[in-house]
């Protein structure tokens, strides 16, 4: 079997492999290794995605793609989007590492961990995007279409429409997540999680089902109503402050002395985000006014990760990846503008 022993090798084993211009020998190895090697199977993951994107893979013709031809665009993508964010480092920050050039990347094809769209998948008859963070220490951002926010901490994802629809709010997740829920009486908003439903009007609160079978949920603001079962036909509520406990399929609510919620506030990434969203998710997670004084900034898109919560870094970031202005006013509110 053939070992991979650095990334640019895996590289272009990905891109042979996808490409089709591997023998069968070639192939069946390459496939044995993908099943052994979790980290090439997750580059591999987003290399395919990237190459779908550009219509080399989806075009039913990969055995006519010039490998040297697909993969110097691809590096001409990353190299692009490395000019539009440009990661600095700042005296009051902590030391970022030198692959977050990377992180720039649209495409995340050196496997980093970072935040990926997997594709598309069925929940009630409408398709969901699905965003997963696969990183061991950030925590990526979403902004859902209602303008609820969705902290995934590591190992976890969340399945959701791209448009909520006029009824319901209804997303799937696994794994760990913080939600701050944008209030909507009309519109409940529904998640699935493991073998619960969960369902609130406009809340704040952390859930995990790390393990079959069990649930943690931890109200910080607000109140939730969950179901154990399809039927919905007994309920438990809890309220601010508690912790709803699931396990061997016995529920008990708590008020506990402490329960940790803070783990959403460090280390926050943002992928292919409108900066619009990205200020509006800084201002809930750290209670500072971010705001634009021009309208076409709002629109810009960003990947981005805040290594920082302090205001000077996180304005002398986002200012210097788009090449604008900024002005701090007093302790804690931010003007973004277009440069004079």
């Amino acid at each position: 079997m053939t070992e991979l022993t650095n990334p640019s090798q895996a590289t272009d084993q990905v891109a042979k492999y996808l490409s089709g211009e591997m023998d069968a020998v070639e192939k069946l190895n390459f496939e044995e290794r993908l099943l052994e090697d979790q980290n090439l199977n997750s580059e591999f993951i987003a290399a395919k995605d990237a190459w779908e994107l550009m219509e080399y893979y989806s075009s039913g013709t990969a055995n006519e793609v010039d490998t040297d031809k697909a993969w110097e665009t691809l590096s001409t993508r990353i190299v692009a989007d490395e000019k539009e964010v440009n990661v600095i480092q700042h005296p009051s920050a902590i030391h970022i590492p030198v692959w977050l050039k990377w992180a720039a990347s649209v495409l995340v094809i050196a496997g980093l961990g970072w935040a990926t769209y997997l594709g598309w998948m069925q929940f009630a008859d409408h398709p969901l995007l699905v965003f997963e963070n696969t990183d061991q220490e950030m925590v990526s951002v979403k902004t859902l279409d209602d303008g609820s926010l969705v902290y995934l901490a590591r190992q976890s994802q969340i399945s959701y429409p791209e448009f909520f629809d006029a009824t319901a709010r209804k997303v799937k997740m696994a794994g760990e997540a913080f939600f701050d829920v944008a209030p909507d009486a009309q519109k409940p908003f529904t998640i699935e999680a493991g073998n619960a439903t969960i369902e609130v009007v406009g809340t704040s609160f952390n859930v995990k089902t790390i393990n079959p079978g069990t649930l943690e949920l931890f109200v910080e603001e607000g109140r939730v109503k969950v179901w154990f079962d399809k039927s919905r036909q007994e309920s438990v509520m809890v309220n601010e402050g508690q912790l709803l406990m699931l396990e061997n399929g016995l529920a008990e609510v708590v008020f506990p002395s402490y329960y940790n919620t803070q783990w959403r506030r460090n280390l926050l990434q943002f992928k292919d985000e409108r900066l619009e969203n990205i200020l509006y998710a800084l201002n809930k997670t750290y209670g500072i006014t971010f705001e634009t004084e021009n309208d076409n900034i709002k629109n810009r898109i960003m990947t981005v990760t805040i290594y920082d919560g302090k205001l000077e870094t996180i304005s002398e970031l986002i200012a210097l990846s788009l090449s604008i202005d900024y002005e701090i006013v007093g302790d804690s509110r931010v003007i973004f503008r277009n440069p004079e």
